[in-house]
């Protein structure tokens, strides 16, 4: 009743079939029949990344690296478990807002470690910065709760971080802690 369909593309195209062989990617990445655009790693046992029929039309080719190596990150350090887990205590312990802020702070690290891969295979930050900035201006672009490239929670930090800025350490709220 919840549950929607993904229409998945039984094939690959091209540009993203080669990137899926360079990066060994090979069967974990599937192209759903969408018209906004996203990408996403989904999956405990095994997981996968998901890519909008969207997002392929309109990313460059150094854009779809970037998000390819970006969300490779996620599937091989099992970020949906963690994400999963932070949910779970959330949820359980909801008189705690300190587990809030904890899974925040976890959250964007993971996203700048991400980032980083990204960077440091592509050797700029220019492919990111420009799939995210792309993402940003389309009109019917919608954020994503699960592991997703453009999770809006963390974004800021992640285009500051890209930027070269020096981010400042999260600093836990007093409330949140006397709680």
């Amino acid at each position: 009743m919840f549950r929607r369909q993904l229409k998945l593309k039984k094939k690959l195209p091209k540009q993203l079939l080669s990137l899926t062989n360079k990066h060994q990617l090979e069967g974990r990445t599937k192209v759903v029949f969408d018209s906004k655009p996203f990408a996403f790693c989904l999956g405990i046992i095994k997981p996968q990344i998901y890519i909008s029929s969207n997002l392929l039309q309109i990313m460059n080719k150094e854009e779809l690296e970037a998000i390819i190596v970006h969300e490779k990150y996620h599937l091989t350090h099992n970020d949906n478990i963690t994400r999963l887990f932070f949910s779970f205590l959330e949820t359980l312990f909801f008189f705690f807002p300190l587990i809030r802020d904890i899974k925040q702070s976890v959250l964007i690290k993971k996203e700048i470690r991400a980032d980083d891969l990204a960077m440091k295979h592509l050797k700029t930050s220019y492919g990111i910065l420009s799939a995210l900035k792309k993402l940003l201006q389309q009109p019917d672009f919608q954020y994503s709760f699960i592991s997703s490239f453009s999770q809006t929670n963390t974004l800021e930090k992640r285009i500051e971080k890209l930027k070269g800025q020096i981010l400042k350490r999260k600093r836990f709220s007093p409330t949140n802690i006397m709680i």
